[in-house]
């Protein structure tokens, strides 16, 4: 990853991901727009979601001189689009665009006099609109990486896992967990030591990789001496044969949260509300595990534990802390509840009548010290949440205490930063991502060496679907590894564009970005910096 010494950037569209390089030629001073979605030359979806970077010297600087009367417009084929604001998370486009060659227009607009913003010149990016994903670069990539990962054994840990079979010789150190950590299984006496973090990772219940990939990463630099526990919090299933596969590694594992744990909340996305209340209560009253710290994480991020370690026994305070990746400080601004009824974490006027959601720490990853997290689980049957997001409503019933989320730099999504050697908690990883980056830091080379950004890094673009089936396991690998599928109905395994963008984070692509130089420059790399958000 290239780091910049200067240059900061804002984002206008939906989410991207890239290591971050300015364009060619860029001096200070300049504006400039460029294209990641449609990237010139390339081939696309007809749904496409364009998006755009803007590269300024000081995004604050541009935002207080600039912010207030700027607009993006956009023109498609010589025809207007329409105008937004710099916080706007989605392009407007004319629906499904028509097969063959398009251009897209952006420029920055003074919209109280029109005139275009300089010096920002216009961009323009020439593109072809095809009606197979397998026909996009991106498309065909993904399908490359799947077939990368059935044969590196995705497909045999799944088969495994649902059919409970025994550890055989071929997949034994290849494609299943480690044996169980200390942490994990060891019975607590009066005389152990309270923990000082315990980690819950919100994990749907078939991510079974995204659990193999952590298991075999940073799970494995938690200390035995049980001063850190993690669990993966799954909660109740439907599906019987997934239920019973949830049993059987929480057996052999020790680090799950299900119904024979007596964690029962429903596993749904719905639910992520009630499963963080439900693991509060399960760490601070239930279990009285007497933690200095409390952390959630999603279950695409990688933890580099000696360095969070380190600052939470060094500088981080034990009363009263509430820290991790906070937009609204970072990018020196409010967010904005989502009104767009098809959203899938819509806020109606009626739940949420305020015109701005307070400062919050991103869902991703956070951090909270015991006293906060205690009073979240005491009184957690008497708050309510705010709709789906339970990193806002964290943040809300954290205010009726008077505490504010704190910032570090070091707290990262990589579909927004990239790779981020110096993360002390990278999210929006891939299995594949949290592997790699695992094995550079164990090896001693830069932490993003052959930094992949699709195969690294989740994208809301594109998906692998597996379709369901209920044949023997010779029936579900039915799609050749030499032959991608070309209809989605007769494939069992297919590469699908996205358009709900399940994996997106909750109120869609922040605005404005720091470059990662300024934002990790100052301290060591193992240190981490906080500043308060009020």
């Amino acid at each position: 990853m290239v780091r910049l010494s200067r240059w900061s950037w804002l984002l206008l569209g939906a989410p991207h991901i890239a290591a971050r390089r300015p364009p060619e030629g860029i001096v200070a001073g300049d504006v400039r727009l460029s294209f990641r979605v449609p990237r010139n030359g390339s081939s696309v979806m007809p749904r496409v979601e364009p998006e755009v970077d803007l590269w300024v010297d000081d995004h604050r600087i541009f935002v207080a001189v600039h912010g207030a009367t700027t607009r993006m417009c956009c023109e498609l084929d010589g025809a207007a689009t329409g105008c937004e604001s710099l916080d706007a998370t989605r392009i407007a486009m004319p629906g499904a665009l028509s097969e063959g060659p398009h251009a897209l227009t952006c420029a920055l607009l003074d919209n109280e006099n029109r005139s275009v913003l300089r010096p920002a010149p216009a961009e323009t990016s020439y593109f072809t609109v095809v009606s197979d994903p397998l026909e996009t670069d991106d498309g065909r990539r993904l399908w490359d990486l799947y077939r990368e990962d059935r044969e590196r054994g995705s497909d045999k840990l799944r088969a495994w896992w649902l059919a409970g079979g025994a550890r055989s010789e071929t997949l034994e150190g290849l494609f299943l967990p480690p044996p169980p950590y200390p942490w994990a299984t060891t019975v607590p006496n009066d005389d152990d030591e309270p923990p000082l973090l315990v980690i819950g990772v919100k994990c749907a219940a078939d991510a079974i990789e995204a659990r193999d990939a952590m298991r075999r990463t940073w799970l494995q630099d938690v200390p035995a001496d049980g001063s850190v526990q993690v669990r993966f919090l799954v909660g109740a299933v439907d599906d019987d044969v997934i239920a019973e596969a949830l049993e059987r590694e929480q057996q052999q594992f020790g680090d799950m949260l299900i119904p024979s744990t007596g964690f029962s909340v429903r596993d749904s996305y719905l639910s992520l509300v009630d499963k963080t209340k439900a693991f509060l209560r399960y760490v601070l009253v239930d279990e009285k595990k007497n933690a200095s710290f409390v952390m959630l994480v999603d279950d695409d991020v990688l933890v580099r534990v000696p360095a969070l370690l380190e600052a939470l026994k060094t500088s981080v305070p034990r009363r009263g802390f509430y820290g991790g990746q906070v937009w609204a400080e970072h990018f020196n601004q409010p967010k904005l509840p989502q009104r767009d009824p098809t959203h899938r974490n819509y806020l109606s006027e009626a739940t949420y009548p305020m015109s701005q959601l307070p400062p919050f720490a991103i869902g991703p990853h956070y951090v909270l010290s015991a006293d906060v997290a205690q009073f979240i689980a005491t009184n957690a049957e008497a708050l309510a949440g705010v709709g789906t997001l339970e990193d806002v409503s964290v943040a809300l019933w954290l205010l009726a205490i008077g505490v504010h989320p704190q910032h570090s730099e070091q707290f990262v999504n990589a579909r927004l930063f990239g790779c981020v050697a110096e993360a002390v908690s990278l999210a929006d990883l891939t299995p594949r991502g949290i592997l790699a980056i695992h094995a550079n830091r164990r090896q001693g080379r830069d932490a993003c060496a052959g930094f992949d950004e699709l195969a690294w890094v989740k994208t809301p673009r594109f998906s692998v679907v597996k379709q369901q089936s209920t044949g023997s396991s010779s029936q579900q690998s039915a799609v050749g590894d030499d032959e991608p599928p070309r209809s989605f109905k007769a494939a069992t395994v297919m590469v699908e564009p996205q358009t709900t963008f399940p994996d997106v984070d909750p109120l869609g692509a922040p605005t404005l970005l720091h470059s990662p130089a300024e934002s990790l420059s100052g301290g060591s790399s193992s240190s981490i910096v906080w500043r308060t958000s009020s």
